[in-house]
């Protein structure tokens, strides 16, 4: 999909392919993924696709070294979105009302104390 919108003769151009890649990967990655029950492989499956996804986006080649995209900077790991995404929430959630604090109880997830 990434290809087809930012062909270098017509399509989106680089801050439109930004926005429109980074919504993707921040909705799937912080409202999707932390609440699925997954496997190492699967994981691993998401951190290729991300990978790729940045690549193309950044007009990198595919065959671009992963420590080097990790040395830049541009990415997170799945397992590290998916932590501090469970993080922010548990602590929204001890923020908030009792209420909040029995569905929390009930989950068995100690909430960690705002800083």
């Amino acid at each position: 999909m990434i290809t087809r919108v930012t062909s270098k003769n017509y399509g989106m151009k680089q801050t439109e392919t930004t926005k429109l890649v980074r919504a993707f990967l921040v909705f799937r990655y912080t409202h999707v993924v932390p609440f699925l029950n997954l496997n190492p492989k699967e994981e691993d499956g998401l951190d290729r696709a991300q990978r790729k996804c940045i690549k193309l986006y950044l007009g990198l080649a595919v065959s671009t070294s992963n420590e080097r995209l990790m040395a830049l900077g541009v990415r997170n790991t799945t397992r590290q979105l998916v932590d501090a995404q469970r993080i922010t929430q548990q602590v929204h959630l001890t923020t908030m009302t009792e209420t909040d604090r029995v569905i929390l109880n009930r989950l068995d997830i100690n909430p960690r104390p705002r800083c």
